[in-house]
């Protein structure tokens, strides 16, 4: 079960303001902010046409909140930008960070990424399994690893599996019915397909047509790189109307980068 919670309103807006007087400070501060970006991940958004450390986000959470999945929003546009979840290192990380780029063996076929989590992997409440702790996120190298995982670890391990084959899967949050939930959509020729990473039993029909998928209520979604939220009705079966608003690109930085 994913724990979608309410709205949480944050100000990352730098303090230039301090230093109207002080060109020194200023300059220092832009180029430190600067070095910042260039170690480490960081979040672009879109509209603001704006850079963010993932750092300076994320510790803003380590150090006033334990636990549960937030919104990450900004006071000035009152609107979702990305979202935070709590790793098993017990540190909040942007959503795109869980796909790491991972696939445990290669594959031509789309069923076998399904077929094999639905083998190795059981389905478990974070609750159960992190005493404590209501929802707690596996990276996508994790939750093939690790033997138990409820809908999130599914469905991160199934969508970066599929896009180190080159498909177009994303992770996709809201609801199932009345209950939080995460599972996968699949773009392919033409088509949008609802993968139910969590699915133990009948893979007679692994991907049905998403058009037809009426329990599913999809709020927010993302693959390594961007992050969508929907602004239109909940109850759509489109994954790609114009109600899916594209707010952010998450840029990770590797070692070679450098």
């Amino acid at each position: 079960m994913l724990y979608i919670l309410g709205e949480y309103l944050i100000s990352l807006s730098n303090s230039d303001r301090d230093y109207k007087n002080d060109i020194a400070n200023i300059v220092e501060k832009r180029k430190e902010s600067k070095k910042q970006l260039e170690n480490s991940n960081y979040l672009h958004l879109i509209k603001e046409n704006k850079n963010i450390p993932e750092s300076k986000i994320t510790e803003h959470f380590d150090k006033y909140y334990k636990d549960n999945l937030h919104y990450l929003s900004f006071k000035k546009s009152n609107d979702v930008k990305n979202i935070l979840a709590l790793g098993i290192d017990k540190k909040f990380h942007l959503s795109n960070f869980y796909l790491e780029g991972y696939a445990p063996f290669e594959t031509n076929k789309l069923w076998v990424p399904l077929q094999t989590l639905a083998q190795k992997k059981t389905y478990e409440l974070d609750s159960l399994q992190y005493t404590g702790y209501k929802e707690i996120w596996q990276t996508s190298s994790q939750a093939f690893k690790y033997t138990r995982g409820d809908c999130e670890d599914h469905a991160i391990a199934l969508a970066d599996w599929l896009i180190e084959m080159g498909e177009d899967a994303r992770v996709v949050a809201g609801f199932y019915k009345k209950e939080g939930h995460a599972w996968v959509v699949l773009f392919k020729d033409g088509n949008e397909y609802i993968l139910e990473a969590t699915s133990k039993g009948n893979f007679t029909n692994p991907y049905p047509l998403a058009k037809y998928q009426t329990s599913y209520r999809p709020q927010i979604m993302f693959n390594r790189e961007y992050f969508w939220f929907n602004k239109g009705s909940i109850n759509t079966t489109s994954y790609s109307s114009e109600n899916w608003l594209k707010k952010t690109i998450y840029h990770r930085i590797e070692k070679n980068d450098f």
